[in-house]
């Protein structure tokens, strides 16, 4: 019985290792400079999220966020 244990684990583990690289990123890269609307000037510390995800950054002192 035990033995059976190990071997189902074993294989739930190696099912796992093989499926979970295609929940991960797809290499999408999203990218870009966030300016003022008004001034033109590049903003900094802007959270950049997107839309309908927990995926997100910020924007650094130029602007630029990756």
């Amino acid at each position: 019985m035990r033995n059976l244990l190990i071997q189902t684990t074993a294989v739930i583990v190696v099912l796992f290792a093989i499926i979970s690289p295609s929940f991960s990123q797809n290499g999408v890269v999203v990218s870009g400079v966030i300016n003022n609307s008004n001034t033109g000037e590049k903003v900094s510390a802007v959270s950049v999220t997107i839309k309908g995800t927990k995926t997100g950054t910020y924007t650094n002192d130029r602007g630029f966020f990756h």
